[in-house]
């Protein structure tokens, strides 16, 4: 399952960079990453609290696959157990012109991705009223 959104912004790439890359004021325009910290360099795990609008939050610790200067960071983190419910997360700064750009957020979930040994999709316990 993937989501997607894009927003236009009037400011250059560089200035876009320099919010994206600021963990310690995300509440400042992130309603869902309410706080962040660490070190945005590929290889690193940054700390993240994230809350869903009237949910409870969570802490999680995602690490970072990819980061280009001024163009994306990557970061991959997980739910409860590694392998069990990873998301990948892609922010993106396309420029449009030296004072425009296009910022994108996606997300790619990945559901049990790791088995018991043993355990194969023919094998594993169905849910009442699941159907293959």
């Amino acid at each position: 399952m993937s989501l997607e959104a894009a927003i236009r912004i009037d400011a250059p790439a560089g200035r876009v960079w320099s919010i994206l890359t600021d963990l310690g004021r995300y509440a400042e325009w992130n309603p869902f990453i309410i706080e962040a910290s660490g070190t945005v360099q590929k290889g690193e795990t940054v700390s993240a609290f994230i809350r869903p609008p009237g949910q409870r939050g969570m802490a999680f610790r995602p690490r970072l696959l990819d980061v280009v200067e001024n163009r994306r960071v990557v970061w991959r983190g997980s739910v409860l157990v590694r392998g069990l419910l990873d998301g990948v997360h892609t922010f993106s700064i396309s420029e449009i012109d030296t004072t425009t750009v296009e910022f994108a957020q996606s997300e790619t979930f990945r559901e049990c991705s790791r088995r018991s040994p043993g355990v194969s999709p023919s094998s594993a316990p169905r849910s009442k009223g699941s159907s293959r």
